[in-house]
C-alpha cells in the first residue's frame, strides 16, 4: 500500500470511528448559566466553603459537552456479605487510635459517596446526605490518568508511534526545537522534562478558565496559549514530579490529533460504552470550545466500573475496550524505583511509585487514581478490588487526608482478608 492508499485508509477509519461514536452516543453542548443573585459564582465555585457545590455541578461554572452512552449498562448487584461500616476498624493517622471507618471517611476524608466492588458485587456503597449518585463529580486531575489510557489505546490500534516527537504529532508545533526531543512515549510516561514556571502556570488557570478574573487575564483559548508560546523550556535534569500543570493541554491535545475527534466524543465512544456507564459524564472546555484535560466528571458508579474495566485489560481472556494489556500490565506492577511518586503523595507511603500517572504499589499489584480534595479509586487487580472515593477536603492534597485515605484502603482489604479465612 503507498502513502496515499495508507493516508486514505486511515482518513476512512477516523470517519468510521466517528460515525460510530455518534451511534452508540449521545452528546450535546451546554454554557453555563449563571444568576444574578446566586451565593455560587465563577469567582468562588471551587472554593473551601463551596466545593462541594462546584464538584457536583460543573457544567453551572463551565462550559462543556455532556455525554450518555447508549450502550446497555453493566449490572452491578449487592453483595451478600456488605461491608459494615461501623464494625470496621481504621487506625486515624492523626491521632493513632483505631476507630469506626465511618469516623474516618466523615471526619477525615469529608466523604460524600464511598463504592466498594468486587467484580460486580456491590460490597459498600454510603452516599452523604444530599448528594446525588447520579450527577457526574469533577474529576479535575484524576483526569489525566483517565487521558493516559486512552492514549495507551490509540497507540495500541495505531493510531500513533510511541517514538512520534511531539512536534509531529501536533504539526503545529512544528518549529519548536525542544518539542522535536519529546516522544509520544514521554508523554505518557509524564516525563517530558518541559519546565513550567509559576507564572506558566497562572497564565494556564487563567486562559483555560479555572481560574478566576483575579488570578490574571480573562479565560480565552488554552490551546491558542500554547501554540503562540515562544519558548518550550527544557531540560535533562530530573525533575520533581507535579500533578497538575499545562502538560496536560498537550495529552488532551495529541489524542484529538490521533484519533480525528474531540476527547469527549472518543471518551464516549471508547470508554464510556466500554465499561458500561450507567450516568451521563461531562467534560469541561474552555471558552473557546478547547476540552480540558482536567475536564471529566463522571458519577462515582461509573468512575467504579472504570477500575474494573483496567482490571479485565489486565486479565488473561478479559475485555480490553478500555485499555490494552500492557498497559494495565505496566501500572499493576510497577516498582517505585526511580519513579518515586510525587511529593505531595509521600503520606501514602515510601511503597508507592509513579505510572502514567497513576499512584503504583507494584509488589501487591495495586493501583490508584488520586484527584485533588480526597477524590480517589483504587484498582486491586489481585483481589478484582475497587474503592471509589468522592470526598471535599478543604485541602488540595492534604498529607493527613492522604493518609487517611492509605489507613481506609487498608482497613477493607484487612477485612476482606478476613472475611475470606473466616469462610
Amino acid at each position: 500500500m503507498n502513502y496515499t492508499s495508507m493516508a486514505s485508509a486511515a482518513i476512512l477509519i477516523g470517519t468510521m470511528t466517528a460515525v460510530a461514536a455518534e451511534e452508540i452516543c449521545d452528546f450535546r453542548s451546554t454554557t453555563p448559566e449563571q444568576s444574578a443573585d446566586t451565593l455560587v459564582t465563577r469567582s468562588n465555585w471551587l472554593a473551601v466553603e463551596t466545593l462541594r457545590v462546584g464538584l457536583d455541578a460543573p457544567s453551572r461554572f463551565m462550559p462543556g459537552t455532556v455525554m450518555r452512552s447508549l450502550v446497555k449498562p453493566s449490572t452491578l448487584v449487592a453483595s451478600s456479605t456488605p461491608i459494615d461500616l461501623e464494625q470496621i476498624k481504621a487506625v486515624d493517622p492523626d491521632d493513632g487510635a483505631e476507630k469506626p471507618l465511618k469516623v474516618l471517611l466523615g471526619a477525615r476524608l469529608y466523604a460524600d459517596g464511598i463504592l466498594v466492588l468486587k467484580g460486580d458485587e456491590v460490597l459498600l456503597e454510603h452516599y452523604r446526605p444530599g448528594f446525588s449518585p447520579s450527577s457526574p463529580r469533577l474529576l479535575l486531575h484524576a483526569s489525566r490518568p483517565i487521558l493516559t489510557a486512552m492514549l495507551a489505546q490509540a497507540i495500541e490500534v495505531g493510531r500513533l508511534s510511541r517514538e512520534q516527537s511531539l512536534a509531529h504529532a501536533l504539526p503545529e508545533l512544528a518549529k519548536q526545537a525542544n518539542l522535536r526531543k519529546v516522544s509520544v512515549q514521554r508523554l505518557l510516561d509524564d516525563h517530558t522534562g518541559l519546565v513550567w514556571s509559576s507564572e506558566d502556570r497562572r497564565i494556564w488557570l487563567a486562559t483555560s478558565g479555572w481560574g478566576s478574573a483575579a488570578d490574571g487575564p480573562l479565560p480565552s483559548d488554552s490551546s491558542n496559549w500554547l501554540l503562540n508560546r515562544e519558548d518550550w523550556p527544557r531540560t535533562t535534569e530530573p525533575l520533581a514530579l507535579q500533578i497538575g500543570s499545562p502538560e496536560g493541554e498537550l495529552l488532551a491535545w495529541v489524542l484529538e490529533k490521533a484519533t480525528k475527534q474531540p476527547v469527549s466524543h472518543r471518551f464516549c465512544g471508547s470508554v464510556l460504552s466500554g465499561i458500561g456507564a450507567e450516568h451521563e459524564a461531562f467534560w469541561a472546555a474552555d471558552p473557546a470550545g478547547t476540552s480540558l484535560a482536567d475536564g471529566l466528571a463522571l458519577s462515582l458508579r461509573d468512575f467504579a466500573r472504570f477500575g474494573n474495566a483496567m482490571i479485565q485489560a489486565r486479565s488473561k481472556g478479559g475485555a480490553r475496550k478500555v485499555a490494552p494489556t500492557w498497559f494495565a500490565e505496566s501500572i499493576a506492577t510497577a516498582e517505585p524505583k526511580g519513579e518515586s511518586a510525587p511529593e505531595v503523595l509521600h503520606e501514602l507511603g515510601a511503597e508507592f511509585g509513579w505510572k502514567y500517572r497513576f499512584a503504583t504499589q507494584g509488589k501487591r499489584h495495586q493501583a490508584a487514581i488520586l484527584g485533588p480534595f480526597g477524590n480517589s479509586l483504587l484498582i486491586d487487580f489481585d483481589r478484582k478490588l475497587v474503592i471509589a472515593l468522592f470526598a471535599s477536603v478543604p485541602k488540595d492534597y492534604s498529607p493527613l487526608a492522604l493518609a487517611s485515605l492509605h489507613s481506609v484502603w487498608s482497613a477493607i482489604g484487612r477485612s476482606l482478608s478476613d472475611q475470606s479465612s473466616n469462610r
